[in-house]
């Protein structure tokens, strides 16, 4: 079984909060911007691969850069900032507990594949907000 941060267990359909942080941002300003994220790691010794997304699949904690949030309001763009994705998991891909890989589908439709331990789900405890 996959588990979610907090050890909460994560099964395909479940809306979660991909926590990450930012390597890059580039292309258009705005919410088009294109975002390069690392996953948090589930594990101290684990580096989970980057993946792509677009600014308004994301809601990062800066206030200042290129990038428009889904909230239509926060700016993101400095590297190393924390971010939140959340998205619905298609399908649980390999492995189990944290370091189970989900694909998981963004708001802008993109899918990508994250370590279940780099995400939360509405119930661990209210860490993170859930997909809308």
């Amino acid at each position: 079984m996959a588990k979610a941060k907090g050890n909460s267990p994560v099964q395909v359909g479940d809306q979660v909060s991909i926590l990450s942080n930012l390597v890059s941002i580039g292309g258009a300003i705005g919410s088009n911007a294109v975002v390069v994220l690392q996953p948090q790691s589930p594990v101290l010794s684990l580096v989970p691969p980057t993946f792509n997304a677009l600014a308004s699949d994301s809601l990062g904690s800066s206030g200042q850069g290129q990038g428009l949030a889904y909230d239509g309001y926060q700016i993101y763009g400095t590297v190393g900032e924390q971010c939140t994705t959340p998205g619905k998991v298609l399908a649980i891909v390999s492995g189990v507990g944290s370091i189970a890989i989900l694909s998981v589908q963004l708001r802008s439709g993109l899918i990508v594949q994250v370590p279940s331990g780099s995400c939360t789900t509405p119930n661990n405890m209210g860490n993170g907000p859930s997909a809308q």
